[in-house]
């Protein structure tokens, strides 16, 4: 009985662990990628009309890491759970850990072309965003010249 109740508690952990993670990961979204955006250059220039654009194909770059890491926290999770069913008996150790790494294999890519295929339908073209919005991400900017 000790045994089972710790099991349940470990997989309760690591459920829970799991599912904190994915709902951070929720909550962040758009200012996240418009941070990671952002991020590889300390200032950007923005227009007269204090709007940035932002490069369709970059934002797509981003969100998609930012999709496929929501991939795998829901991977997790139900790894997790599946876990509770699971039993490998008397198959052989090799044939498993073979199984296992084309099973992962092929999570791997799907979970890829999850997160490119969400992140073309979400941020199809380019987005104009506002100088206050940068700044507020931590980002400095520049004005453009009338030259």
């Amino acid at each position: 009985m000790g045994q089972w109740i710790c099991y349940i508690i470990s997989i309760s952990f690591q459920v829970a662990g799991a599912l904190i993670l994915l709902v951070n990961s929720l909550k962040k979204g758009k200012k996240q990628i418009y941070a990671s955006y952002f991020a590889n250059a300390p200032k950007h220039v923005f227009g007269k009309d204090g709007m940035v654009t932002l490069e369709k194909e970059k934002l797509q770059e981003h969100a998609r890491k930012l999709y496929i890491d929501r991939v795998a926290f829901v991977y997790l999770i139900l790894g997790y759970l599946l876990a509770v069913f699971g039993d490998i008996g008397s198959n052989k150790k090799f044939v498993t850990a073979l199984s296992v790494i084309v099973c992962s294999t092929l999570l791997l890519g799907i979970g890829n072309v999850i997160g490119k295929e969400i992140s073309k339908l979400v941020y199809n073209d380019d987005r104009m965003v506002d100088g206050e919005t940068v700044m507020s991400l931590g980002m400095e900017m520049l004005e453009m010249d009338d030259n």
